[in-house]
């Protein structure tokens, strides 16, 4: 579906005139935008525009308006992620709900870039502890959305499952269940280099927020472990775990069956992202090394 910019626009500031727009890369179910302006001073200046689709919507109908109040507690508290600016909650102008916001000027580093610097994989793992250690004493984020990780019906075999998934089902299932051993923080729910905007080593952006949710902080630990096995390597993968304890010592007991956990989510979704078969089974080849690793440390 089209966005009417031109009509969003108008809401945030009436002489605005509509310039230019372009897609910018971020997560499949929403489509994101960078829109150039002029403003009534003749000046330019640019937004983004984040238009949520049918998977977030079935989710959580109003994600609009929640991942604005979750940008701006996280703007008022210092974090490196845009200003929100403007809500069209229902789509009454845009045509779709989705979320005004500032402009970062960062660099996006996709997967099959350079490798990341020892410096590099130190500021992810500080701003995921940092995430996790937010206090939310102060900050109502009860709208945010469970996730359903801990379905135990999701680790039931499917006929559609790879050989990997149909494996990784059956030890998670005769695995004792894990316990949360951490109390719930707020977790980004898909903190990875994709998701991130550097200057030079430093991050200066966290986006895509819509998967965020409260929960243990193992969860997301376990997640950007497997994408820094996958894009980095499994050096890459330790040295940040071991930095983001530093930062944020969390119980991680359960680490093991987690990286399982996420395996499984990730075998799944593997066949549908569209890739060339080499390197579909290049990233299936990494995969079975990551559930092989958790198997022995599980043992």
């Amino acid at each position: 579906m089209r966005i009417d910019l031109q009509n969003l626009l108008a809401a945030i500031d009436p002489d605005a005139r509509l310039l230019d727009h372009w897609p910018l890369t971020g997560g499949v179910s929403a489509q994101t935008l960078a829109v150039e302006f002029e403003r009534s001073d003749g000046s330019a200046a640019h937004l983004v525009v984040r238009a949520h689709g049918p998977r977030d919507l079935a989710r959580d109908p109003d994600i609009a308006l929640h991942e604005y109040m979750l940008l701006q507690a996280l703007f008022d508290s210092g974090f490196p992620v845009a200003e929100p600016v403007y809500v069209d909650q229902h789509g009454q102008l845009s045509g779709r709900p989705a979320v005004v916001s500032g402009f970062l000027a960062g660099e996006a580093r996709t997967a099959d870039g350079p490798q990341s610097t020892s410096r590099m994989i130190s500021e992810m793992a500080f701003w995921l502890a940092k995430i996790h250690r937010f206090d939310r004493s102060q900050v109502d984020l009860s709208f945010l959305v469970g996730s359903d990780y801990e379905d135990r019906s999701r680790l039931e075999s499917r006929a559609e499952d790879s050989a990997l998934a149909q494996r990784t089902c059956r030890i998670l299932q005769e695995s004792p269940e894990t316990r949360h051993l951490n109390q719930p923080v707020l977790l980004h729910g898909d903190f990875w280099r994709g998701n991130l905007l550097w200057r030079s080593e430093r991050i200066v952006g966290i986006i895509d927020w819509e998967d965020a949710f409260i929960g243990d902080p193992i969860i997301d630990l376990a997640r950007t472990r497997l994408e820094l096995f996958w894009t980095e390597g499994a050096l890459a993968s330790e040295r940040f775990t071991v930095q983001y304890l530093g930062w944020n010592d969390i119980d991680i007991d359960g680490l093991p069956w987690w990286d399982l956990r996420m395996s499984l989510e990730f075998a799944r979704a593997l066949p549908g992202w569209g890739l060339p078969p080499e390197r579909e089974r290049e990233m299936l080849g990494l995969l079975e090394q990551f559930v092989q690793r958790a198997v022995d440390e599980l043992n």
